[in-house]
């Protein structure tokens, strides 16, 4: 992972409602509102200057160290989230968001030294749950099936996917619409969770991933469009709402194969960490094709994304325990 450089952040545009956004847990502190709106507004730039003028301030340093590296984890500069957490533990040496981040941090880099998670006696519940999430990891299936499923759907999750600059569906997310066309027509009963924000332009993906379904026959009143999302975690967030809000029982993670386990996974444990008793399917077009990039990638992002939505990511996360 390369050094981190300030300069690679611009701001883009008005992203206040994207969620998942950093620094949750600091969001009513004076201190650090400003920082906070920045990020929201994706203004990283100016974000981390001011963070690392409050390092300075001894009475805010740990708790800017903290944000900064929940920032630098969520960004995946990883390395400089590691040099920012020895920091963190130079001033206090039982910091336990530090000694987490640590051992997060040592999973996704496959670091066994990291790995070593010494905040066992400081929080044997978040090491309990730490581990379970872990092992459900390294050790679940994700049940993908084509078309075939044991029970009527209550709700099909599609998870969207960028939009082109001129306002058209990418391939990538046509195939995913098309598959649900397919789903939906097989489960008539189902609704449509269609999910994604405006992220790298001013198309909103879940607007538009609605109007493509409605241009095929299927009627507004069976979608719920979902439109604040900035990434998969994010896609995470709004469904679980919706599917408890709702009441379903029968769901289906509806994406590309590549983005499927990690998605499955994510949405699986969401749920199962709010006891609501769901059996989550997963499903993707049959035309989908994984390259050897892809699958890397996808092996790289499942760790910090499951346990993004599994709440034990955050310093508000950590802040639970």
């Amino acid at each position: 992972m390369s050094e981190l450089n300030l300069n690679n952040f611009q701001l883009r545009k008005e992203t206040e409602s994207h969620i998942p956004y950093v620094g949750k847990a600091y969001e009513n502190n004076e201190h650090f509102q400003n920082i906070i709106q920045k990020i929201k507004q994706y203004q990283f730039k100016d974000a981390l200057l001011l963070l690392n003028e409050n390092i300075k301030n001894p009475i805010l340093a740990v708790d800017s160290l903290m944000l900064k590296g929940e920032f630098l984890m969520s960004y995946e500069f990883y390395n400089d989230a590691l040099n920012t957490f020895d920091k963190l533990l130079m001033r206090d040496s039982n910091n336990l968001y530090a000694h987490v981040g640590l051992a997060h941090i040592g999973y996704i880099l496959n670091d066994k030294p990291l790995r070593s998670q010494s905040f066992k006696n400081m929080t044997p519940a978040l090491a309990n749950q730490i581990q379970q999430t872990i092992s459900f990891i390294e050790t679940s299936e994700t049940p993908c099936y084509s078309n075939q499923f044991s029970q009527e759907l209550d709700a099909l999750c599609v998870f969207g996917y960028v939009i082109t600059e001129d306002g058209y569906l990418t391939p990538k997310l046509k195939l995913r619409l098309d598959h649900t066309l397919d789903l939906a027509d097989e489960n008539p009963s189902s609704m449509i969770l269609v999910s994604g924000a405006a992220v790298q332009n001013k198309y909103n993906e879940a607007e538009k991933m609605s109007e493509y379904l409605m241009s095929k026959g299927i009627p507004s009143s069976r979608i719920i469009k979902l439109p604040f999302a900035r990434d998969t975690v994010g896609n995470i967030i709004e469904f679980v709402n919706e599917i408890i809000k709702n009441q379903f029982h029968t769901v289906c993670a509806v994406t590309s194969m590549y983005h499927l386990q990690r998605s499955w996974m994510s949405l699986h444990q969401a749920l199962n960490n709010k006891n609501h008793s769901t059996h989550v399917y997963a499903s993707h077009p049959s035309q989908t094709f994984m390259s050897e990039k892809d699958r890397l990638r996808e092996i790289e992002l499942t760790y910090p994304t499951v346990m993004r939505a599994s709440e034990l990511f955050s310093v508000h996360d950590i802040n639970q325990f």
